[in-house]
């Protein structure tokens, strides 16, 4: 998913994959630190595998990734500055920078 918005982007981002229990101990949050992301344990472990054949067999159709990541951009972009500022989800740069770092001196 990631590297199809990255490269519906063309953005130069790159990614550092950590395990779960890093996470957990440097107190990023499932969801709502890490939006789509959950750990797999523990309750919300079989989220991502929950069954939806009876929807796709109702109709149920999807769009290319890019063109949604594409698409949610824009109007995020065609926002107010000050909306464009109170972010909903994700990590703040600070934090992710800091989890980054604690990552890197681990290793």
């Amino acid at each position: 998913m990631l590297n199809s918005i990255k490269s519906a982007e063309n953005a130069k981002a790159n990614f550092t994959w950590v395990d779960a229990d890093f996470l957990e101990a440097q107190k990023v949050s499932p969801w709502s630190d890490m939006p789509v992301w959950i750990p797999p344990r523990g309750e919300e472990a079989g989220l991502s595998q929950v069954s939806i054949q009876r929807a796709l067999d109702k109709g149920l159709t999807f769009r290319p990734l890019g063109d949604t990541a594409r698409d949610a951009l824009a109007w995020f972009k065609s926002q107010p500055p000050e909306r464009q500022a109170k972010l909903g989800a994700g990590v703040t740069p600070e934090k992710e920078k800091e989890v980054l770092t604690v990552w890197h001196q681990k290793k």
